[in-house]
């Protein structure tokens, strides 16, 4: 199952996602849900390890 997300963006970044896209031969959701999923987990990961320092 999958939910749907709606996002705003400017006319330049659509095209830019849609070039980066287009590049990696993905389509742009799909490009833009990989590169949404690498950023999150980069983002858990440097929180969580902040967390273990403390």
């Amino acid at each position: 199952m999958t939910e749907r997300f709606l996002g705003r963006c400017s006319p330049e970044q659509k095209r830019q996602w849609e070039k980066a896209a287009r590049l990696s031969r993905r389509s742009l959701s799909d490009w833009l849900r990989i590169i949404a999923d690498d950023a999150a987990e980069k983002a858990i990961r440097e929180h969580e390890d902040e967390l273990k320092k403390k």
